[in-house]
């Protein structure tokens, strides 16, 4: 009794008689195709149908289809009309995802309740690779008869019966490398014929044995499948044996990553400029390794970093760096750059020119030309399993890295590419090849789920590792300015260094254009104690890029909300000669036919006019007290040169010029043509001047963030350790004074609170005591008078908005004095007089004035925290005791308990306050 295996096997063999004497054959393949009109039900019928005419020519009678038993539904049931027997027949049409094991198991086990123990699968994906090892078991196992018809199964069995005509008796041509057989329910059985040029398909043939092929209609048909995407189609010409004349499309150009010709060029560095990375490196490295060693299963590598953090130079330097002789007969990775893409064929095109690099190289040995027969399919081709079968028996991995996908992502016409390169990376991953397939992804970037390119990055999730690059360190960033002073034969001074590392706060792109800018000026004559003096501002080194011919900003203005874009197109629209212009200053660059601007952080100024937000974590290099004093020199004389402010001032050249970085850095002073320095700011809008800055600071920030909610403090060690993560050196530690000036700077903005304990975190709406006082200690409430003498001060302020020292003194207001400036309802102005302290509204009543300082006082705070952890407040000792070793005071015993008793009144009073406000608002 035969099987339905050998039932085919037998046909198989048969038909394969039929096959024209080629030197090499035509490999086939099917695709069974459905109007997107139907239903799931209907697409299941149409299949079902297609599967049951392929039984009943194998000698099967059909007795049912979709036959419900108890808990479950059969396809289709047969029985082989010679012996009797029947079979169980599940039929599954996927086009685009491989069977999983659970459906081989389903079909056993369902077939075992049938109490039928021959099993037929059709289905139009392949097995997975699980899959594929439970069929292989079922195939073992006594008693069971279980067969697969896939896509080559169900075609040979449907020109074995004569459902489809076989086209041997046309004289096919030697570059037809691939036949597809269409199937639609409202198509005459179609063979598409895939016509190579150079390894890759050029142009579709359509042809059909009783009639004239409707390409129109087969176009459309293949289209709603996303498949032979950008490839032109034509019929076949059966009289004369020779497609119909027309040109083929232009061939897609594919290029390498463009590396810089020199340290100045802002694009991807040459491999022997490349510096840093170690981490991300051996990651890489110990990746491929695994893949070697086949100790993991992922073969899509993706690169993930922000905008001109440097993925394509470390790919381009990874590809020169496998050429050594430690790599060379291990790895070989090949980068291509996506922007001169034209559309889905490029990645076919990619992987040709890449196995082809690694056989002219000696990487690969293959003796043939590579090709890809099947655009459809790359995986499936003789000459990449041969290639391949090659590389695993030498232990080799190669590597096909795509770079610069993020420059192509909203380019419509280039959809396509990304549903390619889905398809191939998904391919490799299900096989476990001695191949990867990289690329890079630029992060901080929104997709919408429509877009292919998300959905390329979203379905890969489960199948590759992610390797992501970080900021530039301290030394990234030294090693990057050591290489331009080696480079050009310039060597910075310390001080000029720093500015560049600190003012490029660890992105690779900033330091770099930063660089380029600042060796620029030195060879332009610029001293570099000049450029000390300089405020470097991303936007303002944007405009230098801008200053030339309109037509040339036009230019480049149209290639970035385009990019990337034919330079053809280019041309045409500006001509040849400013086209030439832009490349030659490098804003813009050629990679294959297509030009893009040079860079995409530019590109994105360029459309929309913003720079990259980057966090501001600018050292002050002198006191805030030093710069607020010169200041005030300048704005007393209006205009002064470097030589009459260090007269002034009575400051070194050093320290003086430390002091006019900080006030151009806080846009406080700037230099005129005549090189004298002149306030941009009054007097009386400076601290707020340096507050707006500050706001922004990543100190600031830092802590605010790490501390929420309607009292907010940072302790001295988490300051601490901001400061030494924000500015760590060698060491793990920022350097010595950080932690104090920047500390100071911020007080002085009203920002933060001293205390000596704990920092005091004020919202940017509110104002801190220490606002616009130099030299502030800071303020710590210990109730040095009562509430009702506070309240009386705030009413004397209120009538007369300013109470000068002689009325302080003859009213012994001095206590009051104290307890209101430590809590920040008024502060001491230089002759000693007090007024209410920025952000307190004077138009609310005392009371509510003192409750909402209250409120937010540390002490206060504290003294509510002890009595709520269990303290009684009439155990005056106890919480004395607790009170002083909370804030890491040393003060007497007696000291301690005066300062509790005097803080109870003002916690008293804050609780009949609250008590008044709540029955008020009942």
């Amino acid at each position: 009794m035969r099987t339905i295996k050998m039932l085919y096997d037998s046909w198989h063999s048969k038909y394969k008689g039929f096959q024209m004497t080629r030197v090499v054959p035509v490999e086939q393949n099917i695709f069974v195709i459905v109007p997107d009109s139907y239903s799931n039900t209907q697409k299941g019928a149409f299949f079902e149908k297609l599967c049951a005419d392929i039984l009943r020519k194998q000698s099967y009678q059909i007795t049912g289809m979709e036959v419900r038993k108890t808990g479950m539904e059969i396809d289709i049931t047969a029985e082989h009309t010679p012996s009797g027997s029947s079979v169980y027949v599940e039929c599954k049409f996927y086009n685009s995802k491989n069977i999983d094991s659970t459906i081989v198991d389903l079909c056993y086990a369902q077939s075992t309740r049938a109490k039928i123990n021959r099993i037929a699968l059709f289905s139009t994906a392949r097995l997975g690779k699980d899959a594929q090892g439970a069929y292989d078991d079922y195939r073992e196992m006594d008693g069971c008869d279980y067969s697969f018809y896939g896509r080559q199964e169900i075609l040979d069995a449907l020109i074995v019966s004569g459902k489809a005509k076989a086209y041997e008796e046309i004289n096919l041509s030697s570059n037809i490398t691939h036949a597809s057989l269409i199937v639609h329910p409202e198509l005459d059985f179609t063979w598409v014929f895939q016509e190579m040029d150079d390894g890759v398909a050029s142009r579709l043939l359509a042809y059909n044995v009783s009639s004239e092929a409707d390409c129109r209609k087969i176009r459309k048909i293949l289209d709603s499948q996303n498949l032979f995407e950008n490839i032109p189609l034509i019929p076949f010409d059966n009289a004369k044996n020779t497609p119909s004349p027309v040109s083929k499309p232009s061939k897609e150009v594919v290029s390498s990553i463009l590396v810089a010709d020199d340290i100045m060029d802002y694009k991807p560095c040459k491999p022997s400029d490349f510096v840093g990375r170690e981490t991300i490196q051996k990651e890489i490295w110990d990746y491929f390794e695994s893949v070697r060693a086949h100790e993991t299963d992922t073969r899509i590598l993706s690169l993930v970093g922000s905008s001109g953090h440097g993925k394509s130079s470390l790919v381009a330097f990874l590809s020169e760096r496998f050429r050594n002789i430690k790599w060379k007969n291990k790895l070989f990775l090949y980068p291509v750059d996506v922007r001169s893409a034209r559309g889905a064929t490029f990645v076919a095109e990619a992987i040709v020119k890449g196995f082809n690099k690694a056989i002219e190289d000696g990487f690969i040995a293959f003796n043939s030309e590579f090709k890809i027969e099947n655009i459809e399919d790359i995986t499936s081709g003789s000459s990449f399993r041969d290639c391949l079968r090659y590389l695993d028996e030498n232990n080799k991995v190669i590597v096909i890295f795509f770079d610069q996908f993020e420059e192509v992502f909203m380019k419509e016409e280039l959809f396509g590419l990304f549903r390619a390169f889905e398809r191939f990376a998904k391919d490799v991953s299900s096989e476990n090849m001695n191949l990867v397939v990289g690329f890079s992804w630029r992060s901080g970037i929104t997709l919408g789920e429509e877009n292919p390119a998300y959905s390329m990055w979203s379905k890969l999730k489960d199948f590759r590792v992610d390797k992501k690059l970080d900021d530039f360190d301290v030394g990234d960033s030294s090693k990057m300015i050591t290489t331009f002073e080696k480079s050009i034969s310039i060597k910075l001074n310390k001080s000029l260094r720093e500015r560049l590392i600190q003012q490029s706060q660890g992105y690779p792109w900033l330091l770099k254009k930063l660089c380029i800018h600042i060796f620029k000026k030195i060879k332009s004559g610029v001293s570099q104690e000049e450029l000390l003096l300089t405020q470097f501002q991303i936007r303002s080194l944007f405009q230098e890029d801008l200053e030339r011919p309109d037509k040339e900003i036009a230019c480049l203005r149209y290639v970035a909300g385009h990019s990337p874009i034919d330079h053809y197109q280019v041309t045409k629209e500006f001509g040849q000669q400013t086209v030439y212009n832009l490349i030659v200053d490098r804003l813009i660059i050629k990679t294959g036919e297509k030009v893009s601007v040079y860079w995409d952080v530019f590109r994105d100024y360029l459309n929309t006019g913003d720079t990259p937000i980057i966090p501001w974590s600018y050292m002050p290099a002198a006191t805030v007290t030093m710069a607020i004093n010169v200041f005030d020199n300048i704005n007393g004389e209006k205009e002064l040169t470097f030589e009459e402010l260090m007269s002034l001032s009575g400051f070194k050249k050093g320290t003086l010029t430390n002091v006019i970085m900080d006030l151009q850095s806080f846009s406080l002073i700037e230099k005129n043509g005549q090189g004298k320095y002149k306030a941009s700011q009054s007097q009386a809008n400076a601290v707020e001047v340096i507050r707006g800055h500050l706001k922004d600071h990543l100190i600031y920030t830092s802590i605010s963030e790490s501390n929420t909610g309607s009292a907010r403090f940072c302790t001295n060690e988490q300051y601490t350790d901001v400061i030494n993560n924000v500015y760590s050196n060698k060491s793990g530690k920022a350097p010595q004074g950080y932690a104090t000036k920047i500390l100071n700077w911020l007080q002085y903005a009203g920002l933060v609170s001293n205390s000596g304990s704990k920092i005091s975190i004020y919202s940017p709406s509110e104002y801190s005591p220490e606002y616009g006082v130099l030299g502030a200690k800071g303020y710590l409430f210990l109730a040095a008078t009562t509430p009702s003498n506070s309240i009386e001060l705030i009413k004397i302020i209120v009538e007369k908005e300013t109470v000068s020292l002689e009325e302080q003194e003859s009213k012994k207001l001095r206590n009051s004095v104290t307890d209101l400036v430590s809590l920040g309802v008024c502060k001491r102005s230089e002759d000693s007089s007090i007024e209410f302290s920025k952000g307190v509204n004077n138009l609310e009543s005392p009371q509510q004035i003192l409750a909402q300082a209250l409120i937010k006082s540390e002490t206060i705070i504290l003294i509510n925290e002890i009595i709520e952890a269990g303290t009684s407040a009439d155990n005056r000792e106890e919480l004395a005791i607790k009170f002083k070793d909370e804030l890491g005071k040393t003060w007497k015993d007696s000291s301690s308990k005066r300062y509790v008793n005097g803080m109870l009144k003002y916690v008293e009073f804050l609780e009949t306050y609250n008590k008044a406000l709540q029955r008020t608002s009942r």
